[in-house]
């Protein structure tokens, strides 16, 4: 079922999209979150398949309109 467009990201997407936000590469993100690079794809896909967005441009361009550029506490 397709997700309506104006979903909001889950807690995990804000997380990894903050970090990508600050242009870390999926290793440093994986390392930083305890999670696999490959995790860090799928949950960047995966947030942009929620938003209805069609590439990582239109994420970036989501998240920095939203404030996910904005340096934030990370844990798992």
């Amino acid at each position: 079922m397709p997700r309506a467009r104006h979903d909001k990201p889950t807690a995990r997407e804000r997380q990894v999209l903050a970090l990508y936000m600050q242009n870390m590469s999926h290793k440093t993100i994986a390392t930083m979150l305890h999670i696999k690079p490959k995790t860090v794809d799928t949950t960047l896909t995966d947030c942009q398949d929620r938003l209805c967005l069609d590439s990582r441009e239109q994420l970036r361009a989501y998240a920095l309109f939203h404030g996910y550029n904005q340096v934030q506490e990370v844990g798992a």
